[in-house]
């Protein structure tokens, strides 16, 4: 899938604005295990996965706890950095 229809599932975008986003827009990869956000950074990129699994997890009382797993087509956020900026 092309991000043009990742991006036209979540809003019907006008032609102009689509371009725009796609333009300013990048395809990467990381590795299993890649840790994409951290609580003690803030982080501005948005990501739409396109192959894989992600999953965000959490510590607490030293046990890491899985709170979320996003598929194909998710959305990918720093919720801190998305508080942070609001």
């Amino acid at each position: 899938m092309q991000l043009e229809d990742y991006l036209l599932k979540i809003y019907p975008l006008d032609p102009s604005s689509l371009n725009l986003l796609v333009a300013i827009s990048s395809e990467v990869s990381f590795p299993k295990g890649h840790q994409l956000f951290n609580s003690e950074r803030s982080a501005n990129h948005i990501y739409i996965v396109r192959s894989g699994l992600v999953r965000a997890s959490k510590w607490a009382d030293e046990h890491e706890i899985t709170f979320w797993f996003g598929m194909e087509g998710a959305i990918i956020i720093s919720m801190y950095g998305y508080i942070k900026a609001t």
